[in-house]
């Protein structure tokens, strides 16, 4: 990020222009039939063009006005080294706010964090939602945004229409006061990357032959995430998940108390193949670790980053997962990356929720689909 020019800020416009140098599209037009994969290294097979609005709430403004809460408390005042911000942020196709910061058909969804002492230096994890008559799914992006001219970050990720989506991101910033426009382009492959092995070393590894692929793509490895989060009522042995940030005053502001806008839970969650929580929730073979943030004023709308950590006779290694979780029946999010037995498995996987206990208790059933494997 480029210099601030007021040591806070209040709003911030992102310019995305979206690039996809592999996507697996959908064959004659329909979202329900076949795909088939396009990839591109010379020329991104997608492009759009967007703008993301950030509004961080810090009590002059107002609630219905703010997209974004500072969810971590700031260890230097100057460059805010350890801030982390919660956002669901509108995006639209041109730099005007809309007339609703609400009910945008098209969302980020996410957190950055400042990791500079002495610059704004930041890292982001974000997923991009589509909700319009033009695209329906989701885009998962990631990287580091250091105080330069220019930037990329990675696009490791994507559902529905950009299913299994990958390309890579530009950032130009502009700053005036305390508005900052960063123009982010996920571009097409630039000169330097051309050079680049189209086929990664993998060792003794080697891609799925077509057939087995396609029997894989019907495998399904369905797991059921227990979520118990400590609420000082309930006894820490019988705990899988903890909130590791404070309320913040963008959540105790709001006229629907309760929704925690901002919050962050740090969970370590038992899986099992079936709905029975485990004799023990410390010592299950496959458990779930990562973090997932609340990000709605009214609602309940999660966004989670976490890995499936496999540790069986049957299975060994680690799947990476990410993206929004909204308050539907039924929602996808991006398998983005593996280990062990699985790796470099990509794929999605479909959540449904299939308890719920207040705010203390949930269980999710998670419905595993990995469309690239090695072997």
């Amino acid at each position: 990020m480029a210099t601030w020019s007021k040591p806070s800020l209040i709003a911030a416009v992102i310019f995305l222009l979206v690039s996809l140098l592999s996507s697996a599209s959908v064959a004659n037009g329909g979202r329900s039939g076949g795909r088939r994969l396009v990839r591109s290294y010379d020329e991104p097979c997608k492009e759009m063009r967007l703008y993301l609005h950030d509004i961080l709430y810090d009590y002059s403004n107002s609630t219905s006005n703010s997209t974004s809460a500072l969810s971590a408390a700031v260890s230097n005042p100057g460059f805010f080294f350890g801030r982390m911000v919660v956002f669901n942020d509108p995006v639209t196709e041109g730099r005007a706010l809309p007339p609703s910061l609400e009910e945008t058909v098209v969302r980020a969804q996410g957190l950055y964090l400042y990791d500079g002492k002495v610059v704004f230096d930041a890292w982001f994890a974000f997923t991009v939602v589509f909700n319009s008559t033009a695209h329906h799914g989701t885009l998962n992006l990631m990287g580091a945004d250091p105080n330069t001219e220019m930037r990329d970050i990675s696009v490791v990720g994507g559902t529905g229409d950009f299913f299994m989506s990958r390309g890579f991101s530009y950032f130009a910033s502009c700053i005036t006061l305390v508005s900052l426009i960063d123009d982010s382009l996920v571009h097409g492959v630039s000169d330097r990357r051309r050079h680049l092995p189209r086929q990664p070393h993998l060792g003794e590894r080697r891609p799925w032959p077509p057939e087995q692929q396609q029997e894989e793509l019907r495998r399904r490895a369905m797991h059921g995430d227990e979520d118990i989060l400590y609420d000082f009522s309930n006894s820490t042995s019988n705990s899988t998940s903890a909130a590791a940030t404070k309320p913040t005053a963008l959540s105790t502001a709001v006229s629907t108390a309760g929704y925690f806008f901002g919050r962050v839970v740090v969970f370590n969650d038992p899986m099992t193949e079936g709905r029975a929580l485990p004799p023990s929730l410390e010592e299950t073979a496959v458990r779930a670790q990562g973090l997932y943030l609340l990000d709605k004023k009214d609602d309940f709308s999660a966004w989670f980053a976490f890995s499936i950590v496999f540790n069986s006779t049957a299975r060994r290694g680690t799947l990476n997962l990410m993206g929004a979780n909204p308050n539907a029946a039924t929602r996808d999010i991006s398998v983005v990356g593996g280990t062990g037995d699985f790796f470099m498995s990509r794929g999605v996987a479909t959540l449904r929720t299939d308890a719920i206990e207040g705010f203390k208790y949930f269980r999710v059933q998670m419905d595993i689909k990995l469309y690239e494997c090695y072997f």
